[in-house]
């Protein structure tokens, strides 16, 4: 009987890395071009055809409008997002947007003008890993684990894990989160017997995610998260090429010189983690100045805000986690951003000088944790992992619409995952034929101020009086993140389902959304409290309409004009204050007094 095949890579923005279990171990792979352990996330299309990894990031300065870089910071995106049009600048290919506003890459070589979506594009980085992982292993790779970062969107797993398929790969068995996969490096990594606590610090070309995990004998429970899908590595480099232009006074430059550019500042960036000053070279631009010394200390000053943003994310997760300093033993830091002296330096001094970890490689954790995964996944027979149980949770609550754009909750933030929730509702008007879900995450009271996840229509309900039709909304979410919502109408059994597509999504910012529903908490009690109100009068209201008809006629042709008055005033101020609600309440309330003294006079 044949082994078991388990790869797992890490789909990185500016470099990926791809490993394999075997003989009871992670081996990772290197580049039999660079004999390195990473390999550079770009591809390039030329007349004698497409180039992948180092090849491709070669021949950019010559071909810089027909080679892609950074993709994992547009995958799954839409093209009006408005950090994307800021990305798109800064891009020399040539973008657009299709008919349902994803985004679509267009390279011309010899004339020949093609297009392609993001995840294509990954698909050929993807592909490069597989043929590593099949000529290490010498036998054919059906199956892998991809990372994500822990705050990629519904919409941008989706897209990765298609860009997995397209690669050749017959199934994508798990999309894990980076910082979680990097905790499993650690895991079994470390020599300890205890029950810890760790903070995981994974700062990538584009992303930034904090993690904490507990690990207990093998048993990996993450605790609370907090992140930014657009911070990181690049965010730096732009920084310091936006402070050498202001210095220098650049004249515009080609395509080709751009890149070079971004060749010398990311150098620079990199030299800045081991030198207290560096010395960039500008000759090969053709500027009037030819060459800058930038210091450490500059680097700070101008990329300051960002790297505060970074470790902003650290007490969030705490936060989250409903932890404190005190109770965190471990601090570990992946993703190549992390070798910034000032990041390892201000971490370390967040927790009274608490040591960060160095067993293991900041390179390699990701794609030697998402391997582990692997193996646990295809039944590799090891005593290790045997004892390996993972746990992971939502970043945001996801929940419907209801009545007055209310947020109900179906499922809570930080609730573990894979999970699956149910809540009852039902119709609001007699004879209700249909009934809209609309589904969003966020923490605000109301659905305006949350983020839009996906929509659909349940047609078929039976009529009924309002209040009668019984419809379960069911809410799944499964072990990679992506979310299924299904709708049934208990009495027709009719039902409808949806899983959250790429293209649904505008972008999430996790923080944000968390910071706003702090920040506006008193008033979004208010504002709901005042839309409840609102919607107790207008039932009040249509309850004296139906009562009504019961009486005298003389009775009801007194006071239907009243009632139809206040009907009409609840439906036409929507924006009405609270006190203006609460005085008709008391107005409706005279009403129905004096409908009930005039029957009783009858």
């Amino acid at each position: 009987m044949s082994k078991p095949v388990a790869v797992g890579i890490d789909l990185g923005s500016t470099h990926s890395c791809v490993g394999v279990f075997d003989d009871g171990h992670v081996t990772i792979l290197t580049d039999p071009l660079t004999q390195s352990t990473t390999v550079p996330s770009w591809v390039c299309f030329t007349e004698e055809g497409h180039f992948i990894g180092e090849k491709a990031r070669h021949q950019a300065t010559n071909n810089p409008l027909n080679t892609m870089y950074n993709i994992k910071r547009i995958i799954g995106r839409n093209y009006d997002d408005f950090e994307i049009q800021q990305d798109l600048k800064n891009f020399p290919f040539q973008t657009s947007a299709d008919d349902n506003n994803r985004i679509l890459i267009h390279t011309q070589v010899s004339g020949d003008k093609k297009s392609y979506y993001p995840e294509e594009i990954s698909a050929y980085v993807l592909s490069y890993l597989k043929d590593m992982a099949e000529t290490y292993l010498n036998k054919k790779v059906d199956e892998v684990v991809i990372t994500v970062p822990a705050y990629f969107t519904d919409s941008q797993r989706t897209a990765t894990k298609k860009a997995a398929l397209l690669a050749g790969f017959a199934k994508v068995s798990r999309i894990i989160n980076e910082p979680t996969a990097a905790a499993f490096a650690y895991g079994l990594t470390s020599s300890s017997s205890k029950e810890e606590c760790i903070l995981v610090m994974d700062i990538g070309g584009c992303t930034s995610d904090i993690s904490i995990l507990s690990i207990d004998d093998g048993f990996f429970e993450v605790k609370g998260t907090s992140g930014l899908t657009h911070l990181g590595g690049e965010d730096f480099n732009q920084a310091i090429a936006d402070y050498v232009r202001n210095r220098c006074i650049f004249d515009d430059l080609t395509p080709e010189g751009e890149m070079k550019f971004k060749h010398i500042i990311e150098k620079a960036k990199k030299e800045l983690s081991t030198s207290e000053k560096v010395t960039i070279d500008l000759t090969d631009l053709g500027q009037e100045i030819t060459t800058f010394n930038l210091t450490r200390e500059a680097f700070i000053n101008k990329a300051g805000h960002l790297l505060h943003r970074c470790l902003e994310l650290v007490d969030q997760a705490l936060n989250e986690a409903r932890l404190s300093k005190s109770d965190i033993d471990r601090l570990v830091m992946v993703g190549g951003s992390t070798r910034i002296p000032y990041l390892k330096e201000y971490l370390s001094k967040m927790f009274g000088g608490k040591e960060i970890t160095k067993n293991i490689n900041p390179d390699e954790a990701i794609a030697y944790g998402a391997t582990v995964q692997a193996a646990l996944l295809a039944g590799v027979d090891d005593s290790v992992l045997n004892n390996m149980v993972i746990t992971d949770v939502t970043s945001l609550s996801i929940g419907v619409e209801v009545v007055g754009g209310i947020f109900r909750r179906i499922v809570s933030k930080n609730t573990i995952i894979p999970c699956k929730r149910s809540h009852q509702f039902s119709t609001f008007y007699d004879d209700q034929p249909a009934v809209s879900v609309n589904i969003f995450e966020g923490e605000r009271a109301l659905v305006k101020d949350n983020h839009l996840l996906g929509k659909f229509l349940l047609e078929g309900i039976k009529r009924a009086p309002k209040g009668k039709a019984k419809i379960i909304v069911n809410f799944e979410i499964d072990v990679d993140g992506i979310l299924t919502v299904t709708a049934r109408d208990e009495e027709e059994g009719t039902s409808y389902s949806i899983t959250i597509q790429y293209g649904n999504e505008k972008n999430k910012n996790v923080k944000q959304s968390i910071d706003d529903a702090i920040k506006n908490l008193d008033a979004d009690e208010k504002e709901t409290e005042r839309i409840k109100q609102r919607l107790r009068n207008l039932f009040e209201a249509e309850t004296i309409s139906q009562q009504i008809k019961i009486l005298p006629m003389e009775v009801q042709e007194e006071f239907k004009d009243d009632i139809q008055e206040h009907q009409e005033w609840l439906r036409d101020n929507p924006d009405a204050s609270y006190e203006e609600i609460k005085e008709h309440e008391k107005e409706m309330k005279g009403l129905l007094e004096n409908i009930l003294d005039r029957n009783n006079r009858q």
